[in-house]
């Protein structure tokens, strides 16, 4: 449970050259898909309040979630027990976990800033109760290997 989370993005004045290695993953797992895996797929978050906030040089946004919850979920999206909550396929070699995310107000405003000092109305759009849905799919072997 997270009472707050706050991340504040800004662009590059000046693009970067991308380097060889800046493609490569933080954490590339070795070796099977095993307890540690496990417990990070069933982990429940909730958080109270996320604020992102964009700074570019042609607009300004920003980002509110309220309460929001993300959870396994069975193959059927309803709530189950955590072992029913993957869905192990050993001819292939994969597993598949299965996520939901819901929200109670979801609110996203852009202003462009691009105009100089005329002042402009900002963009806005404001939902409540949504949910989003997600499948990954993980190799249960050789998992540094790509899925294709």
């Amino acid at each position: 449970f997270l009472d707050e989370v706050h991340v504040d993005m800004q662009t590059c004045e000046e693009l970067r050259t991308p380097s060889p290695t800046s493609q490569l993953p933080n954490y590339v797992p070795n070796g099977k898909y095993g307890f540690s895996e496990k417990v990070v797929d069933g982990i429940f978050l909730c958080v109270n309040s996320v604020i992102v906030n964009f700074t570019s040089p042609a607009f300004h946004a920003c980002l509110q979630l309220s309460r929001v919850q993300v959870r396994s979920v069975s193959p059927q999206w309803q709530t189950a027990d955590l072992r029913m909550t993957r869905v192990r396929d050993a001819t292939r070699g994969e597993v598949l976990t299965f996520k939901e995310m819901d929200w109670q107000t979801l609110r996203i405003e852009a202003t462009s800033v691009a105009a100089g000092d005329a002042t402009t109305t900002p963009l806005r759009l404001i939902t409540n109760q949504a949910r989003c849905r997600i499948t990954i799919k993980k190799r249960l072997t050789g998992s540094n290997e790509r899925l294709v």
